[in-house]
């Protein structure tokens, strides 16, 4: 693969992450305000972000599923930043750790039809891992080659 084309697309997973992250951001502190105060995406019962960041689904083990979110949206960034700086033999773990990501996905995409409210931010977040996992799996499959 050319050098060119692998340093831009670890750009983009870098970017893409950090709009991950920041958009986790948000939901952590949703999480944390509760549902009472409700959210700007609350557009109804069915789309509703609040309904979501405050169900029984919200929380693994105690920790808030958006604040995990936050924790990988920032290791990927970091994982992209040292691979960018010449670190190749991080593009497994950039791998293996979209595939946590997406599995992570699958996971929340349960919960939300469980819960029965659709949440449009982790919809964002849940696409953006979809895209980091793909790019990843480019990047270790053209630097087999």
């Amino acid at each position: 693969m050319d050098e060119k084309v692998k340093k831009n697309i670890l750009r983009a997973i870098i970017i893409l992450a950090f709009f991950s992250l920041v958009i986790s951001f948000y939901l952590t502190m949703d999480h944390y305000k509760g549902s009472g105060e409700g959210s700007f995406c609350d557009i109804n019962s069915t789309i509703s972000c609040s309904k979501a960041t405050g169900s029984i689904f919200s929380e693994l083990f105690g920790i808030p599923v958006a604040l995990l979110g936050m924790i990988w949206s920032f290791s990927l960034m970091l994982f992209g930043w040292q691979i960018l700086k010449k670190k190749e033999r991080l593009l497994k773990l950039l791998l293996i750790w979209g595939i946590i990501g997406i599995l992570f996905v699958i996971y929340m995409v349960i919960a939300e039809f469980l819960v029965g409210a659709i949440c449009p931010l982790c919809t964002v977040v849940h696409i953006l891992v979809l895209i980091n996992l793909s790019l990843s799996v480019y990047l270790y499959k053209g630097n087999k080659k």
